[in-house]
């Protein structure tokens, strides 16, 4: 009988734990004190709700703006870790460029929820190792993430311009 009470609260419990568990699992991308630390540390797990989308603006000198949208959640996750551990460079290693043209294409990159918009922005050009928050804050961009981002602006994950609006 002794057995029996104890039994009965301890799977209670269980339930209880796995059920808040699977409620943060299901509904953010991150568990409480699991998120970015570093560049993005201002951020806390409330402010990456599911469903979150990455959207990849590529402007090419000339031409009209297109928009890229991707949902895979390990791939944004990927982003956000990426640019959240990435090294800070000094004022004089920012765009060498001396034109535009120079610089080559401009990708700006979003982590957006569909209920509170832009989460994290950055942007980076074709032809540089750098990415920067705003013009203010710059870093070190690693070739494999600008080459993921560079192929995942392709036709398949293309925005149409109607609904493009309607993103926000």
């Amino acid at each position: 009988m002794l057995k029996k009470r104890f039994y009965i609260p301890a799977i209670l419990l269980a339930i209880i734990v796995a059920s808040i568990f699977l409620h943060f699992k299901m509904n953010y991308l991150y568990l409480p004190n699991a998120g970015p630390d570093h560049n993005l540390k201002f951020y806390d797990y409330q402010d990456f709700p599911e469903p979150l989308f990455l959207l990849i603006e590529k402007r090419v000198h000339g031409e009209d703006t297109k928009a890229y949208r991707v949902e895979d959640k390990e791939f944004i996750k990927h982003v956000i870790r990426i640019v959240d551990e990435a090294e800070e460079k000094p004022f004089m290693e920012r765009y060498p460029f001396q034109n535009i043209q120079e610089a080559g294409d401009r990708y700006q990159v979003s982590v957006l929820t569909q209920e509170q918009g832009h989460k994290v922005q950055f942007t980076f050009y074709e032809n540089s190792s750098i990415f920067d928050f705003s013009g203010v804050y710059f870093y070190e961009l690693k070739s494999d993430l600008k080459d993921q981002l560079s192929q995942l602006a392709s036709e398949e994950n293309e925005v149409e311009r109607g609904h493009y609006n309607r993103l926000f």
